[in-house]
C-alpha cells in the first residue's frame, strides 16, 4: 500500500493542490519558497492523528491568506492509498473505497481543522477524520496506528537526537528489536547478576556498607534499627539502552617490532567529534533500522520516510551513495518522500519520481509530476542520460533558454545585461541549458503541451540555427523544432548561425567579430561583397578552424569594455527570446 495522492486545501502557503506521487521514491524539487516542507508536514499531521507524540502540530498561523488578506477557516487535507492487499481490504474496510474507473479498490480519508473565532481570540479545533471519501464515516484511531512514519526536518539535530537520553534514536531502534517484555527483563536480569557475581564490584560496596554501618552505630540509639545494605536497583531495558552511547572507531595502520603491519582500533570519536555531514548519515541509518523493523512487526502497516534536504552537508559523491540507498528502500515496503535543492540528486532521480513545484503569477502553487508529461520512453530514456548537474539546474529555475552549444551558454548572460537590468538572466532566475546539439524535442515536451498539468508551468525559449540553403530554404531540422512550439515553449530561429546572426545585427558587431578573428590569424582575413558575405565567411573559417568555442570565449571578454559593449547591437531575435523568458508576452 503506497500514498498515491494527496489533496491539500487552505494550508499556508498553498489554497489548493493536487499531488500524484509514485510507490517508491518520490523526490520534490523547485525554488525556495514552493511549498515543499508544506507538503511534507501536511503528510506528517496527516499520519500522526491519534499518536500521542506529534512531530508538528497544527496552529492558527497555517490557515492560508488570501490576495485580500483574508483567513480561510477550514484546512482539509485528502489522502487517497493504493496498491492494497487483499488482507490489507479487510484492515482498513472503514477507509475503504472503490475506483470504477480502475476496477480497484483504495484507502481514502480526510482530515479536516476548523479555525474558530471568538471575539479576538483564535483557536484551531480539530474537526475528525473521514473514511472512504464520506464526511461523518467512523474512523478509530487505533486504526491510525497502523500509518508508521519518521519524519526528518531540514533543521534536524542529528548531534542531540544521537545523545544518550530519554527515547533517543538509538533506544527506539533497540526497543522495536527486541519488543518481548519477557525478554527484555531477561537481558537486564542477566546483566544485573553478571555485576552480582563481580567480586571487585561486591568488594566496594561491601566497603562503602560496612563505612555507612560504623557511623549510623555510633549516632543510633540502642535497640533501633542501624544497620543497612546496599544493593543494585533491578536494571530497566529501556534505560539501559537509553545509556548506549554513539562512537566511530578509527582504525589506522601502524608497524609492530618485527616491522610488520598491524590494526590500532584503540581512537573512538564520540559523535561531538564527528562531523555534520557523518552525523547525519549516522541519524538516517539508525531511523531507517527503526522503520523497516517497525514493518516487519506489522507488515500490513503503511510504513514511510520523510526527508528535507537530505543532501545537508554532504558532499557530491557522498550524496550520490545516500540517495542510491534511498532508491532501494521500496523494496522493504517503506515509501520515501524528499525535498532537495541539489541539481546532484535531481540528476541522478529516475524521472518518474520527480515531482517539480513552481509558483505561478499570482504566487499561486502548483505542481507537476514529471511521469505525467507526454514523453515517450524514448524521450525519458534521453533526458535521463543527458540531466547531468548542469542541465538538471533547469528545475530549479523561473524560465529556461535552451541553447545548441557553449557559445551560446556564455554570450547569452553577457547579451542580457547589455539589453539592462531588467533582463539580468541571474537576477530573474533564468538558466541558459546548453544541450550541446540539437536535440531539443525531450526537453521540449516537458513545456510544450496544451494541458497545463501536463507541463512544466514557467517559460522556455529555444533558440536554434535556421540553416538555411543558398536559396533561402528553412533545414528539415529548423523545421522540425520550429514545429516544437506550443504551451510556455518558443522557438526562436537564426539566419544560417549563431556567430552570422550576430555579424549582420550592426556593422560594429562585424568590424568587432572580424577584430577577434585577425587576433587569431594575423595573416588571414574575412572576405566578402556585403556584410552577409563577410558573415558567410567568418562561419566558414570559424568552422574550418574549429574556433566557435574559443571565438566565444574572446567575444564575452572584449564585451566587458564599457567602450567596445556600449556600442555592440544584441540581435533582434535574440532579444526577443530572452524578452519572452523573462517577461513573456510583455513587451
Amino acid at each position: 500500500m503506497y500514498l498515491e495522492k494527496l489533496e491539500i486545501k487552505n494550508f499556508r502557503g498553498i489554497e489548493k493542490l493536487e499531488l500524484d506521487f509514485s510507490e517508491g521514491l518520490n523526490v520534490l524539487i523547485g525554488e525556495n519558497n514552493t511549498g515543499k516542507t508544506s507538503i511534507v508536514e501536511a503528510i506528517v499531521l496527516a499520519l500522526s492523528i491519534g499518536q500521542q507524540k506529534k512531530e508538528v502540530y497544527m496552529s492558527v498561523d497555517d490557515f492560508f491568506i488570501d490576495k485580500n488578506g483574508n483567513k480561510k477557516d477550514e484546512i482539509e487535507f485528502s489522502l487517497t492509498f493504493s496498491g492494497l492487499t487483499e488482507e490489507e481490504k479487510g484492515i482498513y474496510y472503514e477507509m475503504l473505497t472503490f475506483d470504477p474507473s480502475l476496477s480497484s479498490f483504495k484507502v481514502k480519508f480526510k482530515i479536516r481543522y476548523k479555525l474558530k473565532r471568538d471575539g479576538g481570540t483564535e483557536k484551531v479545533k480539530f474537526l475528525g477524520i473521514f473514511g472512504s471519501g464520506q464526511e461523518g464515516s467512523y474512523i478509530p484511531f487505533d486504526l491510525m496506528d497502523l500509518f508508521n512514519f519518521v519524519y526528518l526536518n531540514a533543521l534536524r539535530d542529528s548531534e542531540k537526537d544521537l545523545r544518550p537520553q530519554r527515547g533517543s534514536r538509538i533506544a527506539q531502534l533497540l526497543l522495536r528489536l527486541e519488543s518481548s517484555k519477557e525478554k527484555q527483563d531477561a537481558h537486564a536480569k542477566r546483566l544485573t547478576d553478571r555485576i552480582k557475581d563481580d567480586e571487585e564490584w561486591m568488594h566496594l560496596i561491601e566497603k562503602g556498607k560496612s563505612k555507612i554501618n560504623k557511623h549510623l552505630k555510633e549516632v543510633s540509639l540502642k535497640g533501633e534499627l542501624n544497620k543497612v545494605n546496599l544493593e543494585f536497583i533491578p536494571l530497566e531495558f529501556s534505560r539501559l539502552v537509553e545509556n548506549l552511547q554513539l562512537i566511530l572507531p578509527y582504525s589506522s595502520k601502524e608497524k609492530n617490532k618485527t616491522n610488520e603491519e598491524i590494526e590500532n582500533n584503540s581512537i573512538n570519536f564520540t559523535i561531538e567529534q564527528i562531523g555534520l555531514g557523518y552525523n547525519n548519515l549516522i541519524y538516517i541509518s539508525t531511523v531507517l533500522g527503526d522503520l523497516i523493523e517497525r514493518k516487519k512487526i506489522e507488515p500490513s502497516s503503511y510504513a514511510a520516510l520523510l526527508i528535507e534536504e537530505p543532501e545537508a552537508h554532504l558532499h557530491p559523491q557522498l550524496q550520490n551513495v545516500l540517495f542510491k540507498y534511498l532508491e532501494n528502500i521500496e523494496k522493504e515496503g517503506i515509501q520515501v518522500f524528499v525535498t532537495s535543492h541539489s541539481p546532484t540528486i535531481t540528476a541522478k532521480t529516475n524521472l518518474d519520481s520527480v515531482i517539480v513545484l513552481y509558483k505561478e503569477k499570482d504566487n499561486k502553487i502548483s505542481s507537476l509530476s514529471l511521469k505525467n508529461c507526454s514523453l515517450s520512453r524514448k524521450d525519458r530514456l534521453f533526458l535521463q542520460r543527458f540531466l547531468d548537474v548542469t542541465k538538471a539546474q533547469l528545475f530549479f529555475a523561473k524560465g529556461i533558454l535552451l541553447v545548441e552549444g557553449i557559445s551560446e551558454a556564455l554570450l547569452l548572460p553577457l547579451f542580457a545585461k547589455i539589453m539592462g537590468e531588467d533582463y539580468d538572466l541571474t537576477k530573474n532566475g533564468i538558466e541558459v541549458v546548453n544541450i550541446n546539439g540539437v536535440a531539443f524535442e525531450p526537453f521540449a515536451k516537458l513545456f510544450n503541451s496544451d494541458n497545463p498539468e501536463n507541463r512544466l508551468n514557467f517559460r522556455c525559449a529555444i533558440i536554434t540555427d535556421d540553416d538555411r540553403d543558398t536559396e533561402g530554404n528553412l533545414s528539415d531540422r529548423a523545421k522540425k523544432a520550429k514545429g516544437l512550439e506550443g504551451g510556455n515553449l518558443k522557438v526562436f530561429l537564426l539566419n544560417h548561425t549563431f556567430e552570422y546572426e550576430l555579424f549582420i545585427a550592426d556593422k560594429a558587431n562585424g568590424e568587432l567579430m572580424k577584430s577577434i578573428f585577425r587576433s587569431f590569424h594575423k595573416k588571414s582575413n574575412i572576405k566578402g561583397q556585403t556584410i552577409e558575405g563577410e558573415a558567410m565567411d567568418l562561419v566558414n573559417k570559424l568552422r574550418q578552424y574549429k574556433e566557435k568555442a574559443l571565438f566565444a570565449q574572446e567575444l564575452s571578454y572584449r564585451l566587458k569594455d564599457e567602450a567596445i559593449r556600449i556600442n555592440f547591437k544584441v540581435p533582434a531575435k535574440i532579444q526577443e527570446a530572452i524578452k519572452w523568458v523573462v517577461k513573456g508576452n510583455e513587451r
